[in-house]
């Protein structure tokens, strides 16, 4: 947890320079809940609706989409959920290639200052 913490910062930054960097022309989303109890597979459908619901419009305001369709439905008979996605984005390769070069060094470093010597203290003689 604390290392998605000091990761936070830098992928909402680089969340915003992705809006401005592609255009996402397709996404398709099916998600059928599915569990071995009917009242689990319920809840599954009702969990993901509601994180639909909370997600999709931080999508719609930060990216251009041009065609897109979220389904959700629940299988009482299946035993685990599937999740079928189909996405196709369009962007310059020069820009992902700057954008992808300039965020793994900014990574690397938080993933550097996050890392401590285990024992530094030294012993008195």
């Amino acid at each position: 947890m604390e290392t998605l913490r000091r990761f936070l910062p830098l992928i909402g930054e680089a969340a915003g320079e992705l809006k401005r960097r592609i255009r996402i022309d397709t996404l398709h989303l099916d998600f059928v809940a599915a569990a071995p109890d009917a009242a689990m597979a319920a809840m599954a459908f009702g969990g993901a609706n509601a994180a639909v619901g909370m997600i999709w419009p931080i999508f719609e305001q930060n990216f251009d989409i041009r065609d897109h369709r979220i389904r959700t439905a629940v299988d009482f008979q299946a035993g685990k959920p599937t999740v079928y996605l189909y996405a196709a984005f369009s962007g310059r390769i020069g820009q992902f290639v700057s954008f992808g070069a300039r965020y793994a060094v900014k990574c690397l470093r938080i993933y550097k200052s996050g890392k401590r010597p285990a024992n530094t203290q030294k012993e008195a003689i």
